[in-house]
C-alpha cells in the first residue's frame, strides 16, 4: 500500500483519537507534568530539576470522507495476489471497519448505471451521487457498497464523479469542519465532463493533458475551492510519471486538491 495513502489514514486518525481523549476526561482541563533531570557527566553536580504544569484542551471535530471508487472494467486487471479493485476494496474495507467511529465515511462509484447518461452520453461514462451518503458509523454500508461494484464494466468518468461528490457536499449539513474526497482508481481517466470519450488520449500531441483529464483536474480545484481536499489512492501498474516532463494527470489532481505525496 503506497506510504502517502498510510499517511492520509493517520492524518485522519489523530482527529479522531482527540475526539476520544476529549470524551473519556483526558481533555479539557487535563494536567501533563514533565519532570528531567540534567547529568553533566562524572563529578559534576546535576542540573536543575524542572517541572512544569500545562492544561491541555482538546476540541474535537467532524470530520467527512466520501470515497469515490473507479469500478470500470481495468479494475479488473490482475495486482499482486488479487485484482486491482480486489486489493484496493479490502484496504477501504479495512479503513472503515476500524475508523467508522472516528470518520464520517460515505461512498460513491463511478461509471454509473448507463441510466444515469443524460443525452449524447457516452455508455459507460456516466456517474451519479453517492449511493451511501456520509454519516457515523456506516461501516457495514459501506462494505456492502464496496461489493456491490461487482461486475466492473464501462470507462472512467472521474470528472463527473468529481462534480457529483462536490454537489453531495453542497448539500450536506452536518457541521463538518474538515472534509475529504478519497478517490480510488486505477488510472487516467477516460470521459471528458460532457460524457464523452476523450479525443486525445492518453496524451495531446503537444505533450498537454488530455481532454477528460483536464476536466477532472477542474473539478478537483472545484472542490479545494470550496475546501474539500482530494487524496488519491491510485495502483496500477502504469502510473509512473516522467521525472523530466510536466506532472502527469493524477499528480496534477493531487497537487491541485491540497494532499500532495
Amino acid at each position: 500500500m503506497p506510504v502517502r495513502f498510510v499517511l492520509f489514514v493517520l492524518l485522519l486518525a489523530s482527529a479522531a483519537a482527540c475526539a476520544e481523549d476529549a470524551g473519556t476526561g483526558r481533555g479539557d482541563g487535563a494536567v501533563d507534568r514533565a519532570s528531567s533531570t540534567a547529568v553533566n557527566g562524572p563529578g559534576t553536580q546535576a542540573g536543575p530539576r524542572c517541572t512544569a504544569d500545562a492544561a491541555v484542551s482538546l476540541n474535537p471535530s467532524v470530520v467527512d470522507v466520501l470515497i469515490v471508487f473507479d469500478g470500470s472494467e481495468s479494475m479488473g486487471i490482475g495486482f499482486g495476489q488479487g485484482t486491482r479493485y480486489s486489493v484496493v476494496a479490502d484496504v477501504l474495507s479495512n479503513l472503515v471497519a476500524t475508523y467508522q467511529w472516528q470518520i464520517r465515511f460515505g461512498f460513491g462509484q463511478f461509471p454509473g448505471p448507463d441510466a444515469l447518461c443524460p443525452g449524447g452520453t457516452v455508455a459507460g461514462c456516466c456517474a451519479g451521487l453517492p449511493s451511501v451518503g456520509i454519516a457515523d458509523g456506516n461501516g457495514t454500508a459501506v462494505e456492502k457498497a464496496l461489493k456491490n461494484v461487482l461486475p466492473l464494466v464501462g470507462n472512467t468518468p472521474t470528472a463527473l464523479a468529481l462534480q457529483w461528490a462536490r454537489s453531495y457536499y453542497a448539500d450536506l449539513s452536518d457541521g463538518a469542519a474538515k472534509r475529504y474526497v478519497l478517490l480510488a482508481t486505477d488510472g487516467l481517466p477516460s470521459c471528458t465532463l460532457l460524457g464523452a470519450l476523450s479525443a486525445s488520449q492518453p496524451g495531446d500531441a503537444d505533450g498537454g493533458l488530455p481532454n477528460a483529464c483536464q476536466d477532472a483536474v477542474a473539478q478537483v480545484r472545484a472542490l479545494a475551492d470550496d475546501g474539500i481536499k482530494v487524496a488519491v489512492l491510485a495502483v496500477g501498474a502504469e502510473l509512473n510519471d516522467d521525472p523530466a516532463g510536466p506532472p502527469a494527470c493524477l499528480d496534477q489532481m493531487v497537487q491541485v486538491g491540497g494532499m500532495p505525496s
